[in-house]
């Protein structure tokens, strides 16, 4: 949590996707990192599909935003 909060607080990094990848399935610590800048939180073990297509998905939101800026 602490460095997504440190990648969200820097200019050069705040536009970076991140996917928090982790086997704690806490509601509330999901919530936390959603609430911190996170744009998708897997809980493991995960199926590579899903990855691939959250990914896809964060990438494809990232582009948006760049083209609306």
């Amino acid at each position: 949590r602490e460095l997504l909060a440190e990648m969200k607080g820097d200019d050069r990094l705040a536009a970076v996707p991140v996917i928090v990848i982790s086997g704690n399935d806490d509601t509330a610590l999901i919530s936390e990192c959603v609430r911190a800048g996170a744009d998708d939180y897997i809980v493991k073990p995960f199926q590579p599909r899903i990855l691939r297509a959250r990914i896809e998905n964060s990438l494809e939101k990232l582009s948006l935003r760049r083209v609306l800026e």
